[in-house]
């Protein structure tokens, strides 16, 4: 073979080897958005067929294998149209993939539902519980409040009430003191007051039993009318003690001149009684009617507090007398 058929041979394989498609081929699968790795197994075959075949032909000295070489092109053009239906068949191969993965996913989601709806009722029930743990708290709260407000007032009330007991203390204290005493009024010797002053009756002074007033006015003691009274005493009641006579000449003083109340004791007012009641009451005592008459004219005046006068007294003496002196009725007529 000549240098001339190999130049030949060199520009044939050099022709073939220019007139490779693969550039345009991966164009075209580029812009179908053919994967890459389909992109590269094009251009390899074609690498192959094109740059495969013009080394062969260079090999074999010319000998070329035209039709194979024209076989293999066009079934690498038959293949190159034929990748936008292969990318087709991948897009509804990933869709239904995708499909597939989306069914999947609803089943796992339908099956998670009831465990989802039971913890939404029990997510529900704990809000639900919270809040009428809040508003029992909350109603807690208020009644703590009105505790509080009704400790407050009763607190108050209290105070009040100790104030109004002191204040009526100090009220009561201060009327004791125009109220008679009976530890100044023995000092006197006639009946004052707890600052000392005079109570009156009609603008006189209230004389005890055991006093008296003297020429200039003042009060004094008699003790030989009181000596004197005690020897009286002990003669005209042969049948009782001297206790019984002390303690029957104070009930009757009493009966007779009435007794104040006595603040520091709690001891009520009693008023005089007359002379009828002061009598019935010694008696009722344990006394005599002797005893208690004899005592009783001792502080009732004739014609006082129901004591008869010395007339009626006397008027009462002579009906007796003139009934004595008739003697007792005829029982014959």
């Amino acid at each position: 073979m000549g240098l001339t058929a190999r130049r030949l041979f060199d520009a044939a394989s050099n022709s073939l080897r220019a007139v490779n498609p693969t550039g345009d081929v991966a164009h075209l699968l580029d812009s179908i958005g053919a994967p890459q790795a389909q992109q590269q197994q094009i251009a390899g075959n074609l690498n192959n067929v094109f740059n495969g075949g013009a080394a062969v032909g260079q090999y074999v000295n010319g000998v070329l294998p035209l039709g194979v070489l024209r076989s293999q092109g066009e079934a690498a053009t038959s293949l190159a149209r034929l990748q936008p239906g292969f990318a087709a068949l991948t897009g509804q191969q990933n869709l239904l993939t995708a499909l597939g993965q989306q069914k999947d996913a609803r089943m796992k989601i339908a099956g998670q539902m009831p465990q989802l709806e039971q913890d939404w009722l029990s997510q529900f029930h704990t809000n639900q519980n919270q809040k009428q743990q809040l508003a029992m708290e909350a109603q807690a709260a208020g009644l703590k409040v009105q505790k509080q407000d009704f400790d407050q007032n009763l607190a108050v009330s209290k105070l009040r009430q100790q104030q109004n007991q002191f204040i009526a203390k100090q009220a009561a204290k201060a009327d004791s003191y125009t109220k008679p005493n009976n530890s100044l009024s023995r000092t006197k010797g006639y009946v004052v007051d707890g600052n000392g002053n005079p109570i009156l009756v009609n603008g006189k002074r209230q004389i005890l039993p055991g006093f008296s007033v003297n020429a200039q006015g003042r009060v004094i003691k008699t003790p030989k009318a009181a000596k004197a009274g005690k020897t009286s005493q002990a003669a005209a009641f042969p049948n009782l003690t001297k206790t019984q006579v002390l303690t029957l000449r104070a009930r009757m003083a009493k009966s007779r001149n009435g007794v104040p109340a006595n603040p520091k004791t709690g001891d009520p007012a009693y008023p005089p009684i007359s002379y009828r009641e002061a009598i019935a009451r010694s008696i009722a005592q344990g006394f005599s009617r002797a005893d208690a008459t004899l005592m009783a004219n001792r502080f009732y005046p004739p014609g006082v507090a129901g004591r008869p006068s010395k007339a009626v007294k006397a008027q009462n003496a002579r009906s007796k007398k003139g009934r004595a002196t008739m003697g007792p009725p005829n029982p014959n007529g």
